[in-house]
C-alpha cells in the first residue's frame, strides 16, 4: 500500500508548492541555468515570426501522429542546442540530464542509459554523441541488480543496439560488457524464484520475468552463449503460475482486480516475447507452450481492460503491448487495427507541450528503474515515463524497423525546431517578478486541470474512480481562483452528486470532500462568524447562523462524511485507515499517519461547516501523537535525511534563519517526528509535517472547547 491513495492529479493540485522552487532546485538553476534563464533572472524572449510559426504548424501537422509524438519526446530527452535561442525568456522545463550532444566523460547514469536506448531504438544513425555514449557506457559501473532486473535489461538492450550499428567502434568491448551484464542478471535468481505458499505476489515478480525475457533476447542478438539458460527455467515457472480465469494473478484467496490487471499485463509481456523468440533461443516445445498460453491473452485483456484505463494508460502499458503479436487484442474486439489506433490516441493524449509525458500512475514504479534516492534526479519519473512512451512509439524493444531509420537528419532538425517554435509560442514569457511567476504557475496548473475535464464532469487520471480524486481537483480549482459557479466546478460537483458522494478510501475521500465544501461555502462560513469564534459559545452561535444559510441536504451530507471518518478509526491507540474498520478484509492494521493526517484535516473542515465532532477525537489523537513522537539525534539523523550542513545533503543552499518566539524559548524542544505507521518509528519528513499539522489542529480545537490544559499545551508546542 502506498502512503496515500491519491492520484496523479495530486501533483498538479499542489502546483503552488511546485512553483515555489526548493533550495536544491534554486541552487541547480544557479549552477546550470536552463534555456530561458540567465543568472537566475529571466532573459528577454525573442520575437516569434507569425509566418514561421504557420510554416512550423504545417510541417508538424503533416506528420503521422506517432511520428510527431516520438519526435517531440526525443526533443525533450536529448535537449537539442538548436532550440535554446527560441526558449529564451519562456517557461520551458527541460530534463535534469545534460544535453545528449554535450561532450562528457562521466559514467552514464541510469537516466542517460534509458535515453540512449530511446535514441538508438528510434533509428537515429551513428553520430559522435552516440559513439561518446557507447564509450562512456563500457567504462561505467555495472548496473544495479539488487532490487530487480530492470537496470540490467535496459543496459543489455543498449548494448544490443550499439553493437548492431554500422561503424560503431569497440564492438567486442560492447559484447564483453554484455556477457558481464548477463552473468550479473543470471546471479539474481531470487527475483524470479517461485513464491511460497499462498502469499501475495508483488507486481515486481512478474516484472522481473518480463525483464528476464528482454535480457535473454538482447543477449542472444549479441551472440552471447547461454542467453537461454536462466530464461528457460524461469519461463517454465511463469507458465505454470497461471490459475484459471484469473490468469497470472497477484496471489492470495481474494480476487484483487487492480493488482491482477498489472500482474497479467507483465506476465503476458514476458510470454509474448517467448512466443516470438528466435528458433535457436528457446526450444520448439517452450515456444509452443508460450504460444498456447497466449491463447488466454484476449480473454484476460478483455477482463482487465477497464482497470488498465482506471490505473492510467501509461508508457509502461504501451511498452508491454508493443511487444504483443499484432493480433493479440481484447476478446470481442471488432477491429484490431482500430483498437491499436485508439490505444495510440489514448497514450499520446497526455503529452505535454515540451514533449515529455507526465507519470500517470504507479505501474511504472514496479519496473525498478528509479535508481537510488541519493543518485536519481528529481524528475526521474518523468524521464522514465517519456522514455517508455517513446519506446512504445518505436514499436517496443525488438521492433524490426525503427521508425526514424530512414529519416534525414537535417529534416529531423527542422521538425524539432518547428516543435520548439510551437511550444515557445504557447508558453508564458517568464516574469521578472517572483510573485507573478508563482501566480502564473498556479494559473497554468488550474488551466491544465480544467482542460482535462471530460464531458461527464470527471477528471481523468490515476484512480479517477475515487471521489477523493475528483474533489481534490475541484478544491484546487477553487483555491486557484475559479468561481464556484464556473463550468468546471459545476460539472465536477454534478459528477460527485451522481456518485452520491460515495467513499472508497474512506479517510481520503471523506476528508477531501469536506475540505472541498469548506472552500466552496467559504463566504457563508465567513458571514456566520465561524472563523472568528474563540469559545464554544461563539461557535454554537456561528453554527446556528451557518445552518440557516446552507442547504439541509448538504448539512446532512457533511455529518455523514464525518461518520465515515469515525468508521475508519482503528480503535484504541490506533489511527485511521483506508476502509471502515471491521470491513477491511485485513487491510486496516493499526492505521497510518497519512490517513490520520487527512482525517484530522477532514474533521477540521467539518467543524468549520457546522458539524458536531466529539472533543474526544482531538484528545485521543493528541495523546497518540505525543506518545509516538520519535526523538532524533541531529548528529546522526535517520537514513535518507541530512542536515543542510552535512556534506551528504543534496541541498547546498544556506539554512534559513528562524527567529524563535520568546514564549517558545523555555520549551526546550526536542528534535524528532513521526514515521508512516501509527506506532513509534523513526521519522520521515513528510509524516513529521503531517504530525505537526495534526497537533496544531488538535490544539486549536481543544483550546476553543476549554479542554487545553497548560501542561498539555506545552507538550504540544514542544513537539511542533
Amino acid at each position: 500500500m502506498t502512503k496515500t491513495s491519491l492520484t496523479a492529479a495530486l501533483a498538479l493540485c499542489l502546483i503552488v508548492l511546485i512553483a515555489l522552487a526548493s533550495p536544491k532546485d534554486a541552487q541547480k538553476a544557479k549552477d546550470d541555468p536552463k534555456p530561458g534563464a540567465a543568472g537566475g533572472q529571466p532573459q528577454k524572449p525573442v520575437a516569434i515570426d507569425p509566418e514561421e510559426l504557420k510554416q512550423a504548424g504545417e510541417l508538424v501537422g503533416a506528420m503521422p501522429q506517432a511520428t510527431q509524438a516520438l519526435c517531440n519526446a526525443l526533443r525533450w530527452l536529448i535537449r537539442p542546442e538548436l532550440q535554446a535561442e527560441v526558449m529564451k525568456g519562456r517557461r520551458h522545463q527541460a530534463p535534469s540530464m545534460p544535453p545528449f550532444e554535450e561532450e562528457r566523460s562521466q559514467p552514464l547514469s541510469l537516466a542517460e542509459r534509458l535515453r540512449l536506448v530511446v535514441v538508438l531504438q528510434s533509428g537515429l544513425p551513428l553520430m559522435p554523441p552516440v559513439q561518446q555514449a557507447a564509450d562512456r557506457l563500457v567504462q561505467s559501473p555495472m548496473p544495479s541488480a539488487g532490487e530487480g532486473l530492470g537496470p540490467c535489461a535496459i543496459e543489455m538492450v543498449a548494448l544490443r543496439l550499439l553493437a548492431r550499428m554500422e561503424g560503431i567502434k569497440s564492438r567486442e568491448k560492447l559484447k564483453a560488457r554484455g556477457r558481464d551484464v548477463l552473468r550479473l542478471a543470471d546471479e539474481q535468481a531470487q527475483h524470479t524464484q517461485a513464491p511460497k505458499g499462498n502469499q501475495m505476489i508483488p507486481a515486481a515478480w512478474f516484472v522481473n520475468h518480463y525483464w528476464r525475457a528482454v535480457i535473454a533476447r538482447a543477449a542472444f542478438d549479441l551472440d552471447i552463449n547461454g542467453a537461454d539458460k536462466a530464461w528457460s527455467s524461469d519461463l517454465d515457472l511463469l507458465l505454470r503460475a497461471a490459475q484459471g480465469d484469473r490468469g497470472w494473478h497477484s496471489g492470495g484467496p481474494l480476487e484483487l482486480p487492480y493488482q491482477d490487471a498489472n500482474s497479467n499485463l507483465f506476465a503476458l509481456g514476458a510470454i509474448a516475447l517467448a512466443a516470438q523468440a528466435p528458433d535457436k533461443l528457446l526450444s520448439k516445445g517452450r515456444r509452443a507452450s508460450a504460444q498456447k498460453a497466449l491463447e488466454q491473452g484476449p480473454a484476460l485483456l478483455k477482463k482487465y481492460m477497464p482497470y488498465y484505463g482506471a490505473l492510467g494508460y501509461d508508457g509502461c502499458y504501451g511498452l508491454i503491448i508493443a511487444g504483443f503479436p499484432r493480433e493479440l487484442v481484447p476478446a470481442d474486439t471488432p477491429n484490431a487495427e482500430n483498437w491499436h489506433k485508439n490505444t495510440l490516441t489514448n497514450l499520446v493524449a497526455g503529452q505535454r507541450k515540451n514533449g515529455s509525458f507526465a507519470p500517470r500512475g504507479d505501474r511504472a514504479a514496479s519496473l525498478g528503474l528509479h535508481g537510488t534516492s541519493d543518485s536519481a534526479p528529481g524528475d526521474m519519473p518523468v524521464i522514465i515515463e517519456t522514455s517508455l512512451m517513446s519506446l512504445y512509439l518505436c514499436g517496443g524493444f525488438f521492433a524490426p524497423k525503427p521508425p526514424l531509420a530512414e529519416a534525414d537528419l537535417a529534416r529531423l532538425g527542422e521538425v524539432m525546431l518547428a516543435l520548439a517554435l510551437i511550444e515557445a509560442s504557447q508558453m508564458r514569457v517568464v516574469s521578472d517578478d517572483f510573485r507573478q511567476r508563482v501566480i502564473d504557475a498556479i494559473a497554468d496548473g488550474c488551466a491544465f486541470l480544467a482542460a482535462s475535464q471530460l464531458d461527464d464532469g470527471h477528471f481523468p487520471g490515476h484512480f479517477e474512480h475515487y471521489t477523493g480524486h475528483q474533489a481534490l481537483v475541484l478544491l484546487t480549482l477553487l483555491h486557484g481562483g475559479s468561481a464556484r459557479d464556473s463550468e468546471p466546478v459545476k460539472k465536477g460537483l454534478a459528477w460527485l452528486e451522481k456518485k452520491e458522494f460515495s467513499v472508497q478510501t474512506v479517510s481520503y475521500d471523506a476528508a477531501i470532500m469536506l475540505m472541498l465544501f469548506q472552500k466552496y461555502y467559504e463566504s457563508e462560513i465567513k458571514a456566520s462568524g465561524m472563523l472568528e469564534a474563540r469559545t464554544e459559545k461563539d461557535r454554537v452561535a456561528a453554527r446556528k447562523k451557518l445552518a440557516q444559510s446552507l442547504p439541509k441536504e448538504r448539512m446532512a451530507l457533511f455529518q455523514k462524511l464525518v461518520s465515515h471518518l469515525d468508521s475508519a478509526h482503528t480503535g484504541g491507540d490506533g489511527g485511521w485507515t483506508y476502509a471502515k474498520v471491521g470491513k477491511t478484509d485485513g487491510f486496516a492494521g493499526g492505521g497510518d499517519n497519512s490517513n490520520a493526517q487527512y482525517a484530522m484535516l477532514g474533521y477540521r473542515s467539518a467543524v468549520m461547516l457546522g458539524c458536531e465532532v466529539k472533543t474526544e477525537v482531538f484528545k485521543r489523537e493528541t495523546q497518540r501523537l505525543l506518545k509516538t513522537f520519535y526523538p532524533v539525534n541531529l548528529d546522526n539523523p535517520p537514513p535518507g535525511t541530512h542536515r543542510r550542513s552535512d556534506s551528504r545533503s543534496p541541498d547546498k543552499s544556506p539554512a534559513p534563519k528562524v527567529t524563535v518566539p520568546e514564549e517558545f524559548k523555555e520549551l526546550s524542544p526536542e528534535a524528532g517526528g513521526w514515521g508512516y505507521s501509527c506506532i513509534k518509528t523513526p521519522p520521515d519528513l513528510a509524516m513529521t509535517a503531517a504530525g505537526g499539522s495534526s497537533l496544531a489542529i488538535c490544539m486549536d480545537e481543544l483550546r476553543l472547547r476549554g479542554s487545553l490544559e497548560k501542561d498539555l499545551e506545552k507538550e504540544i508546542n514542544r513537539r511542533i
